[in-house]
């Protein structure tokens, strides 16, 4: 069985507010191996909204056919983008826990979503080696983004939006051109495969 969640919570960060309305509840290690394993389906299925304020359970949604490996609020924080072993992404609405849209055109279980800083597009890395780019609005994928040699396990766009940066199991880091599509660096330097990338608030530093 799973561990007992720690208590301990990451805030929404819904735009301007001063005050946290959701958070997302952080698993120990051993639940995380879980997931990798595919054990324990029926707890990994669901999605939980946390008050931050009050630690109460506010949402409890459900919807992927397996667990799932990430998830990333919009910056206006009224939608959700979820991340399966299914291959979906799901898109839910925070404020009712209804699923507005089910994108789909991966073939391996999607590792990491985000959203970009406009709200526009959602970023997706796959078990496919693939990144795809989607829009929002439509659900149409735009883009997709080959070149890394394993999964794609964390994505990050800059503050300006015109980078994408991708991080995978092949210990490499891909910077790409959001408009056109195109990778115009790769950072190595890794004797291991990173785990997540993160531009700085000014964009002109990445950590991995």
């Amino acid at each position: 069985a799973l561990e007992r969640p720690e208590r301990c919570l990451v805030a929404h960060h819904g735009g301007p507010q001063k005050s946290c309305v959701f958070g997302l509840i952080l698993f120990r290690r051993a639940a995380a191996r879980q997931w990798e394993s595919g054990q324990n389906h029926q707890a990994l299925e669901r999605i939980k909204l946390w008050n931050v304020q009050t630690a109460a359970c506010v949402l409890d949604l459900m919807g992927h056919a397996n667990h799932f490996f990430s998830v990333s609020f919009s910056p206006g924080g009224n939608l959700l983008a979820s991340g399966s072993r299914d291959t979906t992404i799901k898109l839910l609405n925070v404020k009712s826990g209804a699923c507005v849209r089910t994108l789909t055109g991966h073939y391996g279980g999607v590792a990491s979503v985000t959203f970009s800083p406009d709200g526009q597009l959602i970023a997706s890395g796959s078990h496919d080696m693939a990144i795809k780019l989607w829009n929002v609005q439509s659900g149409e994928c735009v883009r997709t983004l080959a070149g890394h040699t394993s999964i794609v396990r964390s994505l990050t766009f800059s503050p300006d939006m015109q980078l994408l940066a991708s991080e995978s199991g092949d210990s490499s880091i891909k910077l790409w051109n959001v408009l056109h599509g195109i990778c115009v660096r790769t950072l190595t330097g890794h004797t291991g495969g990173a785990v997540s990338v993160s531009f700085s608030p000014d964009g002109q530093l990445l950590a991995s």
